[in-house]
């Protein structure tokens, strides 16, 4: 059996459960997350790296991988510590790994809780202007002669009884949909693939994507990226939205057409964005979200809707539990691209 190479961060105790576990099968375990060397592997190097180490294993979370590095002959099993796998390849990249016996283990919902409880904080924060208070109160303009007027100006509203749209009932939307209920709002749902039962779990209302933006007073973004995900959310779609309602995006840019929610907000046709996801990451200095007005409503947050000690945890625990299958010699329980298990004698 060939070694594992782990470029993720990992939790510390599945890391020894690993390491332990592959020690007593004469399996190396070459551990380099990417927030330790503070860089990603590139695919030249994970081209030489591969056949050199004899890396049968590899365990990703943020390099992309090229066809070059799907062909290399070692290669067996490729653990991808993301919901959805895709988003490490080009578009033929599940396809390349099948083409060539790679299995693709994915880590579905690794990072559900912690995104929808970011979402939470934003709806939040868009609702009572937390932020926008904080930064009066540092900035030495909270004072006894706008006392009253910034009263006013900072007066804002509760969840209970608000319509809250969810854009796609998955890992993350459905984990927001929990939470919501806590507070007393009515769900909206736009997800063409949820089944009645899970709406039921969530007392939600499946609707069409138009009656959503028209109705909700906060839309929230969870959907994938997919051929009929891109751009869905367009000027059209925004254009509906009640000039109260707000808008939040922590699944992904291409999703929403920024130019037309910045023209939105800035001519109060919405009344704010939460933002965690961008066109380009980091965000671009030269970015318009960065230059507009200070009044206006928005938050932009540097993609940390996964950011927390859980979701590492979670990712952990997934790919050591399909990595001890696999070298038992049975089918890893998160294997994505089903269709290559014909290859593998595994049970």
């Amino acid at each position: 059996m060939g070694n594992i190479l782990i470029s993720a961060p990992f939790d510390e105790k599945y890391l020894k459960e690993l390491k332990d576990f592959a020690e007593k099968k004469g399996i190396k375990v070459f551990y380099e997350a990417w927030t330790i060397t503070n860089k990603l592997i590139l695919p030249y190097e994970l081209v030489e790296r591969i056949p050199k180490d004899d890396i049968e294993i590899l365990v990703i979370e943020a390099e992309k991988i090229f066809k070059n590095v799907i062909e290399i002959q070692e290669l067996k099993f490729l653990g991808i510590c993301r919901g959805n796998p895709t988003a490490v390849f080009k578009k033929t990249g599940v396809e390349d790994a099948t083409e060539n016996e790679v299995l693709l283990v994915n880590t579905p919902g690794r990072n559900a809780s912690s995104v929808a409880e970011l979402t939470i904080a934003l709806m939040i924060n868009l609702a009572r202007r937390i932020i926008r208070s904080n930064n009066l109160v540092k900035a030495k303009k909270y004072d006894n002669m706008l006392q009253f007027e910034q009263y006013t100006k900072y007066r804002g509203f509760t969840l209970e009884n608000k319509t809250i749209g969810i854009v796609a009932l998955g890992h993350v939307g459905f984990e927001v949909a929990k939470r919501i209920q806590c507070f007393d709002s009515n769900i909206l749902v736009y997800d063409p693939y949820v089944s009645e039962e899970k709406l039921n779990e969530i007392n939600g209302k499946q609707v069409d994507l138009e009656t959503l933006m028209k109705e909700s007073d906060i839309v929230t973004v969870h959907a994938p990226v997919t051929k009929e995900t891109e751009s869905l959310i367009d000027k059209e779609m925004i254009s509906l939205m009640k000039p109260s309602a707000f808008l939040i995006n922590t699944a992904r840019a291409v999703i929403v057409d920024q130019d037309a929610l910045i023209e939105a907000l800035t001519n109060g046709d919405i009344a704010g964005v939460a933002l965690d996801v961008y066109k380009k990451e980091p965000i671009s200095r030269r970015s318009p979200l960065l230059d507009l007005p200070e009044e206006l409503n928005i938050i932009l947050t540097s993609h940390i809707g996964g950011a927390t000690d859980n979701t590492v945890e979670n990712h952990s625990r997934i790919i050591v539990e399909n990595i001890k299958q696999y070298l038992n010699g049975e089918i890893p329980k998160n294997t994505y691209n089903k269709q290559v298990l014909d290859k593998f004698d595994l049970k």
